[in-house]
């Protein structure tokens, strides 16, 4: 039940991923100062390597959940180039669509029988159903970014109005249903470059629902990226990457509204976890990966362990090893039999 379909059109709630689909599919008339675009897009967002918080205006295909992939949403839109790099950029969203996740006996829902929640304080037996809005301009989503891609220094400011990232949970009558809700969010990051090979990055995104039908939080990422060759060399590699990351997520005020029982706590991740990866290249081609997210507040955390082969620019093979571990309802000890051995295969053109 993986995949079912194809050319999933604008607004689908198909849960499964498409046998043939578009992640990308839009038209961009490029003038002097000015683009305007149209289609199925990615909006990138953020300046983090491991995890961005602010990179969340975009569809996900997550049948795997340890391996997601970004799909592009339906959009409209320009972007305005102003000197020293600066751009300005407006795009409408104009639909809401359901992200591919797994379903029925997957071994990736965990106890709750939810992709989103790792834990529910609901009755027992509750069955919690989804609910989708309505397409239409009355829910269309709104982006403006204004950002600057100078030497050594690079940094970004965003305000969105439109559907939050994380689900609720909605009592309506004696049913429970998931659903998003709308929100204000304000985001900025900066990624600056220290010296040799030393890559310094933050960004922040603050969600307030409307109606204080979900918390309010802050979600934050401080990381540092270093290249380094002379002790690599030293040690018998090419070269050595490593980056490390904090991630967390603060509460501004609770959730208060009549209608709803539970609030996106248990649906947000990374809210008090460090990432790091290592890189060795053995040379131009062949590269040994070693990584480790670990949150601290559930004590559960995965551990990749493997290597990449680089055989052109265009076509790369990479296999490893994922050990999850932790607590039942917790991010990644739901899925602490689910330890694998991965490969894929990526050909670009």
């Amino acid at each position: 039940d993986t995949y079912h379909g194809a050319f999933h059109g604008p607004g689908s709630r198909e849960s499964d991923s498409a046998v043939l689909d578009f992640s990308e599919i839009y038209l961009r008339r490029a003038g002097e100062k000015t683009d305007i675009f149209f289609g199925k897009a990615l909006i990138p967002a953020g300046l983090s390597t491991l995890y961005s918080p602010v990179n969340r205006f975009h569809n996900l295909d997550a049948k795997d959940p340890a391996d997601t992939r970004e799909l592009g949403v339906w959009q409209l839109g320009f972007e305005r180039f102003f000197e020293a790099n600066d751009s300005l950029k407006f795009v409408v969203i104009t639909h809401d669509e359901r992200v591919r996740e797994p379903r029925g006996r997957s071994r990736w829902l965990g106890s709750t029988g939810s992709y989103e929640f790792t834990s529910l304080d609901l009755p027992a037996g509750t069955t919690l159903r989804r609910r989708f809005p309505e397409n239409g301009a009355d829910n269309f989503g709104y982006l403006l970014t204004y950002k600057r891609a100078a030497e050594g220094a690079d940094w970004f400011v965003t305000l969105h109005r439109g559907f939050g990232a994380f689900p609720v949970v909605r009592l309506d009558g004696l049913d429970y249903f998931s659903e998003k809700i709308k929100a204000w969010s304000l985001a900025a990051g900066f990624a600056l470059t220290r010296g040799k090979g030393l890559e310094l990055h933050g960004e922040a995104i603050v969600q307030k629902s409307d109606a204080h039908r979900d918390q309010d939080f802050v979600r934050y990422v401080l990381g540092v990226n270093y290249d380094e060759t002379d002790l690599a060399q030293s040690l018998g590699f090419e070269k050595l990457k490593f980056t490390v990351e904090y991630a967390g997520d603060d509460v501004v005020s609770e959730q208060s509204h009549a209608g709803y029982v539970a609030n996106s706590s248990k649906a947000r991740p990374f809210k008090d976890t460090v990432l790091w990866k290592l890189t060795l290249d053995l040379n131009s081609k062949n590269s040994l990966i070693a990584g480790q997210t670990y949150n601290f507040d559930g004590k559960d955390h995965v551990v990749f362990l493997g290597g990449e082969h680089k055989r052109t620019d265009s076509v790369n093979f990479r296999a490893g090893l994922e050990v999850y571990t932790g607590a039942d309802d917790t991010h990644f000890g739901r899925w602490d039999r689910n330890d694998r051995l991965v490969g894929s295969y990526t050909y670009k053109f």
